[in-house]
């Protein structure tokens, strides 16, 4: 049988002819029924058309103004409604008609805590674990907010809302900062449709470098009212005309402006007659201060009215052990601190008096929080020029500020405050900027809302994480984060938002848990019963089931620095007096430090947990010098009644307990062993190699590398600090 081709065996079935007319006829179907559809479509003359406009977006009926406030490196107790020295009256008029919050955290430094501000992830995965200037290229640092985090102002923008930023950004790797880079990082490419302010972590406050959108401009020389230039007044101006600019654009859309002050970072400037006005106001030195803090905040309800003052942090001499010419130049440093903040509270009040004047603040939603706690970066002596830390230079000395006392606030310095500042800013916390305690991570929060808040000075002492502001602002906007973004899959919110507590001041907190980790060193939060700061801390016995806390012992390092810089510790040229090593009472307060305290919901897990602290014991078996060593070289403390400290106390950030569940800080008169009074003088080579965290306290590292040990006995007087502390490797 002959086989034929597809082209005859086709010819043969279907005739050539009729083939043609078929496929003719489907033809001229397909076009009369376009030509139909067409002619339906698309009338014939204008006067039969309808025109058709895509519809705007439009956020839901009631979504509020939303107005961002953002301090930086604002300790807990360094604004008046915390307790300060310092006045913030319009500040505080926001904490009279709204709420603020005692528990509230965020990351120790700046640019993680803002990834996590406006994307309401947590900051590894929004790409931003360290501040930008550390971008080491993997996806959790990589200097900038991931594509699967879409911020705030993206999902308002997309809802109808308008957005602008005005102040401080942080966002952007250093090797975009330039008109040449793509717009990938920049606030207008994250959401925002205005920008003015600028890029990094500072700048001077007479002469900043500033960008308007992606173009960098120069500072005017006058102000609007025609006075000196001053960065914080400028920013409020931009402020106001922007909302005056979009009320007059577009009145019936929302807005959402992100205002990033630089109030409280270094440099501390201010205009001379605020510098004046603080002259001789903090003579009496920061131990004074510290005390007369923690007195105001147990009388406003933020702490337990039985919380003491932990002992000093690393580094910090009291008061009266100063000469006159220290006590000058530290309280100078500190008057340009009070000098800065006092002016940028009163340009905040010019924002909310012309909110006020046009009828709008009554429904806008304003948040005011600080990025992270006070900063460490003067160390011991303060610093003239900030910038001599960042370039890894010496640290400051007193000569330096003597020759410049001055000068101090003024544009021919970029100077911040010595350690003692900071710890008298972070009352009645230990630590400050750059580690995983309260001092670091505890920090103000207030939230005003006239038409959603009951009015009156209330207080919240739920545990909040930073990320529950951007899951707050999305519910007040009604806006939803999709599934998908411009393309690209988006990761679910971290946070929780606030308002449940808002009608019900007692609520059982909406977060149970949070990470926290910077540089290697990490905590975790979990567990309710942290909220009151008026319930006594529960034994191990007694803690909430399922209630956990554990840290790491790593070493402590610079406030913003990576570890392999130890130049940049705070404290790290040597002082004339020599700190004495923390008591093992002091060494418990800590919040996230080398210990473990668990309270497991079963045996199974308590045993673990036990089986932990047994192989962790071999960390304090290292040999030891005697406490009469140490005594000899360490100079007088300050003594204390034995009470609950404020670190150990429910309202710390991450708190820890000792073995034994101490949580009393005793006086110096306090007898001890000598093993719980000194340190281990090297690494003890039976630490054991797992991760856990040795769970002793008798091993807290201070903030600054200590001087090498010597044999020699007049080179042991003249050293500054005990050697290192010998944690087990993480």
């Amino acid at each position: 049988m002959t086989h034929l081709s597809p082209r005859r065996r086709l010819h043969s079935r279907f005739p050539r002819p009729l083939f043609s007319t078929v496929v003719t006829l489907a033809l001229a179907f397909v076009a009369a029924a376009s030509a139909s559809a067409a002619s339906a479509a698309v009338p014939r003359t204008v006067a039969e058309a309808t025109p058709s406009w895509p519809a705007p977006a439009r956020p839901p009926a009631g979504s509020p103004d939303v107005l961002l406030v953002v301090l930086d490196d604002i300790g807990f107790a360094q604004l008046g409604c915390y307790g300060s020295p310092i006045p913030t009256p319009n500040i505080d008029r926001l904490a009279a008609g709204g709420v603020r919050y005692t528990n509230f955290t965020t990351f120790p430094v700046c640019s993680p805590t803002r990834a996590a501000l406006l994307t309401g992830r947590n900051p590894h995965s929004a790409g931003v674990g360290v501040i930008t200037e550390f971008a080491n290229g993997f996806p959790h640092s990589r200097g900038g907010l991931a594509p699967e985090a879409a911020t705030v102002a993206e999902l308002l923008r997309a809802s109808g809302y308008g957005t602008a930023a005005v102040g401080k950004w942080h966002l952007i790797p250093q090797q975009e900062q330039n008109a040449a880079s793509p717009p990938t990082h920049w606030p207008t490419g994250r959401g925002f449709d205005r920008f003015y302010g600028y890029l990094g972590g500072d700048t001077n406050h007479f002469a900043p470098d500033l960008f308007q959108d992606r173009h960098r401009i120069d500072p005017p020389v006058k102000l609007r009212d025609g006075s000196p230039y001053f960065l914080d007044a400028d920013l409020t101006d931009r402020a106001i005309g922007y909302i005056a600019d979009h009320r007059a654009a577009a009145p019936d859309r929302p807005y959402f402006l992100y205002l990033a002050y630089c109030a409280g970072h270094a440099p501390h400037h201010a205009p001379p007659d605020y510098l004046e006005k603080w002259r001789g106001r903090f003579d009496a030195g920061w131990d004074a201060v510290r005390a007369a803090t923690l007195a105001r905040q147990k009388e406003m309800g933020l702490v337990p009215a039985d919380v003491v003052l932990p002992p000093h942090n690393p580094g910090v001499r009291p008061w009266a052990a100063l000469s006159a010419d220290e006590r000058r130049v530290f309280a100078r440093y500190y008057e340009a601190f009070a000098a800065n903040l006092e002016y940028t509270d009163r340009q905040l009040g010019r924002l909310l008096d012309e909110l006020e004047r046009t009828g709008r603040l009554r429904d806008t939603l304003v948040i005011l929080l600080s990025d992270n706690g006070a900063s460490p970066e003067g160390g011991e002596f303060g610093l003239w020029n900030e910038m001599q830390l960042f370039n890894a230079q010496q640290s400051g000395t007193l000569r330096e500020g003597l020759e410049r006392l001055d000068a101090l606030g003024g544009p021919q310095t970029f100077g911040t405050y010595p350690l003692g500042w900071t710890q008298a800013g972070n009352t009645p916390f230990r630590l400050t900027k750059g580690f995983i305690d309260a001092g670091g991570i505890r920090v103000p929060l207030v939230v005003h809302w006239p038409a959603r808040i009951p009015q009156g000075n209330t207080v919240r002492r739920q545990f909040h994480f930073v990320t529950d502001v951007a899951a707050t602002i999305l519910e007040a906007a009604g806006t939803a984060v999709p599934a998908t973004f411009h393309g690209v899959p988006q990761l679910p919110l971290h946070g929780t938002g606030l308002a449940y507590a808002w009608d019900r001041p007692d609520a059982p907190t909406a977060r149970p848990t949070q990470y926290y980790e910077l540089y290697g060193r990490r905590g975790i939060q979990h567990g309710p019963g942290k909220q009151s700061p008026a319930t006594p801390r529960a034994s191990p016995t007694s803690a909430t089931p399922g209630s956990c806390t554990i840290a790491t012992p790593t070493s402590p390092k610079p406030a913003t620095s990576p570890p392999a810089n130890p130049r940049n510790l705070p404290n790290s040229k040597p002082s004339g007096n020599a700190r004495p090593p923390p008591t093992a009472s002091s060494r418990s307060t800590t919040a996230a430090s080398n210990a473990i305290s668990c309270a497991r919901p079963s045996t199974a897990a308590t045993a673990r947990t036990s089986s932990t602290i047994r192989r962790s014991k071999a960390c304090t078996k290292a040999p030891r010098r005697t406490s009469a060593a140490v005594a000899s070289r360490s100079p007088p403390r300050s003594t204390a009644a034995p009470a609950t400290t404020a670190s150990s106390s429910p309202k710390a950030a991450v708190s820890a307990a000792t073995p034994s569940g101490s949580a009393t800080a005793a006086s110096p008169s306090t007898t001890t062993s000598p093993a719980s009074n000194v340190r281990p003088s090297s690494p003890p080579p039976s630490c054991p190699p797992a991760r856990a965290p040795c769970p002793s306290n008798s091993s807290r590292p201070p903030l600054r590398p200590a001087a090498p040990r010597s044999s020699s006995a007049s080179t042991a007087a003249k050293s500054p600090a005990p050697p290192p502390p010998a944690p087990c490797p993480a």
